[in-house]
């Protein structure tokens, strides 16, 4: 499928069935569409399958995920606040919470578009693990108790892109830079081998 992203930018057709753990697990999504949300916390789409699978469409197509929530058949399915409703064929409902990791993410090829074009890659790794594990290529590199002095003077549509050691401080920025109003952060995850497809 041809896929725009929601910045405008047109990218080359992408396999929702490729680069996701379902496919070294051997399990792929199974079933044709059922409905198509748009998640505007952090402006991706949700598509919802047949088969209990929701394919997450963030900004970088790179970064498709598909979450498996059920083996049942779904018939129809509404989504509010992080959370997917499904409705099977005999009518009975269930609620699922969507993982926040998987809005947050994008891959780390999309981050050097992006930063070319003006984005900031921020390493939140501790000074101590900076100096213990090198340095990353990157517009800045800020401990996490000094990030809000490093925001402060930023304007909030810059686009913010956080990286540390193992994803979770990086995670942790993000979703503290989006509740200060940066509504362009997301978090690049751990600077280590196999994270990333570039």
């Amino acid at each position: 499928m041809l896929y725009s992203s929601l910045t405008g930018e047109l990218w080359t057709p992408v396999n929702l069935t490729e680069h996701h753990y379902w496919e070294e697990k051997g399990r792929l999504p199974k079933g044709g569409a059922v409905k198509l949300f748009f998640e505007p916390c952090m402006d991706q789409l949700l598509l919802v399958s047949v088969g209990g699978d929701v394919a997450i469409l963030p900004e970088c197509p790179k970064c498709v995920k598909i979450l498996h929530l059920t083996d049942r058949a779904v018939t129809d399915a509404a989504y509010e606040d992080h959370r997917m409703t499904f409705t099977y064929d005999d009518g009975e409902t269930e609620t699922f919470s969507l993982a926040t990791a998987d809005l947050i993410r994008v891959s780390l090829s999309f981050v050097k578009e992006a930063c070319a074009s003006g984005g900031e890659l921020i390493d939140v790794r501790p000074q101590h693990r900076r100096l213990q594990e090198g340095p990353i290529p990157c517009t800045a590199a800020v401990d996490p108790e000094e990030l809000d002095d490093y925001l402060k003077d930023k304007a909030p549509d810059t686009r913010l892109f956080f990286i540390c050691s193992f994803g979770t401080v990086a995670d942790q920025a993000t979703w503290h830079a989006y509740r200060l109003g940066f509504r362009n952060a997301r978090s690049v995850g751990g600077w280590h081998k196999g994270t990333h497809i570039d």
